[in-house]
């Protein structure tokens, strides 16, 4: 198989990992346990790229893990300072620095990365996020190892979003601070990095940068359950939706306000559904936000008690008025065999939306979607093609696709 960054087959320049020799992974904003998208992704590359190489080590923000054969096998507790996000903000701020790289990347991080690279003859070093690149001149990467950045998302876009919906000034320098030094990383760099994208929207936002074909698409996987979650028969139960996602990140709650001011009030009055909202780190926005119109409010759940929900809900909710972030939230429902409704910013694969999935910014299709739903039940094929679909998109799949990429 050939994959292709930009126009150039990548058998055309680039070299083969070696099985026969480790994997670094530098994940400066990885924490245990695993609750957040990005964690969840490097996370789970790092596990599926164990079985293909003699081991990975994965360093994070206070811990240092050891993947073989896709399980881990040791972790040790770091001693790694950090910042709080008004002291990276304000560093941001003054030094014209972009946000991640002062929150995350730490004089005690860069030391214990470098350490680690030194440790060993590593074969490929995955850099997560675009900031973690700064440390390949700290590490002095051998002509052998391979360079790759995890971008996760558009950052441009990121940090557009934020400028525009920030009600706080300070954000909104961080933002403007932050697009800068993206603009000065890319146009400056010459670094042999090459970069990963989930999606080929993300690819578009890099495009006036990485015009020198060394970037690929290599989309997210997901956890697949053993079995999709039973079968919903007709008018059985009162109708329900479930929110999944991280609660303490401004997206998640700025969609949820976007779902309780504009398609909340037409759901209430018409079917009056159960709104469930589980995730972790909840702020105290959301807290006020499930109080306010009586949603229940699950945090912190286990991964046990989420498929509980899961199993409760007739669709998941996506409700995103801008959206960098819910490439995983709509894999995990459909590897339940639960069908989700989203706004047209999620933007999802056309062959991930079939009924009764729906992707509309418009409240009464919404509406429409959850009465059919209600009124016809999930059958059990719908269910299953569901799962189906997700399981063409495992995490084992997506590390076997960055594999053979950087292997032909």
């Amino acid at each position: 198989m050939e994959y292709h960054f930009g126009s150039y087959p990548v058998n055309s320049y680039m070299s083969t990992i070696s099985s026969d020799r480790p994997a670094l992974v530098l994940a400066p904003h990885l924490l245990y346990p695993t609750r957040n998208g990005a964690d969840i992704y490097v996370d789970r590359m790092a596990r599926e790229i164990s079985r293909k190489v003699s081991y990975v080590v994965v360093v994070g923000a206070s811990h240092t893990l050891r993947y073989e054969s896709g399980k881990e096998v040791s972790r040790t507790i770091m001693a790694i300072s950090k910042r709080s996000k008004w002291v990276a903000a304000a560093r941001t701020v003054l030094f014209k620095s972009h946000y991640f790289k002062e929150k995350f990347i730490t004089p005690t991080y860069s030391t214990a990365a470098v350490a680690q690279y030194k440790s060993d003859d590593y074969g490929m070093v995955l850099f997560s996020y675009i900031v973690s690149a700064v440390l390949i001149k700290k590490l002095s990467i051998s002509p052998t190892s391979k360079a790759i950045v995890l971008t996760h998302n558009d950052e441009f876009k990121w940090f557009k979003d934020v400028k525009l919906k920030s009600k706080n000034p300070l954000g909104k320098m961080v933002a403007r601070a932050s697009t800068a030094w993206l603009t000065s990383y890319f146009s400056k760099r010459n670094d042999d990095v090459k970069f990963v994208h989930v999606s080929d929207s993300d690819l578009a936002g890099y495009a006036q940068w990485l015009n020198d074909s060394n970037s690929v698409v290599i989309p997210l996987g997901t956890d697949i359950p053993d079995s999709p979650v039973p079968p919903r028969a007709p008018n059985s139960r009162p109708c329900s939706v479930l929110f999944v996602g991280s609660l303490g990140i401004g997206m998640n709650g700025d969609a949820l306000e976007h779902f309780a001011n504009k398609y909340y009030p037409i759901l209430k009055a018409e079917i009056d559904p159960i709104v469930r909202i589980a995730g972790s780190n909840p702020s105290s926005r959301i807290q006020t936000l499930c109080q306010q119109h009586g949603w229940e409010f699950h945090p912190n759940i286990s991964d046990e008690a989420l498929r509980v929900l899961f199993e409760k809900s007739d669709a998941a909710i996506l409700p995103f008025e801008y959206s960098t972030g819910s490439k995983l939230k709509l894999l995990a429902s459909i590897s339940h065999g639960v069908p989700f409704l989203a706004t047209n910013e999620v933007d999802p694969p056309v062959n991930f939306v079939f009924p009764p999935s729906l992707v509309s910014n418009e409240p009464q299709q919404w509406l429409s979607a959850l009465t059919e739903i209600n009124r016809n039940g999930i059958s059990e094929d719908q269910r299953d093609q569901l799962y189906l679909t997700a399981k063409g998109h495992s995490w084992g799949h997506s590390a076997d696709q960055l594999f053979q990429i950087f292997q032909d």
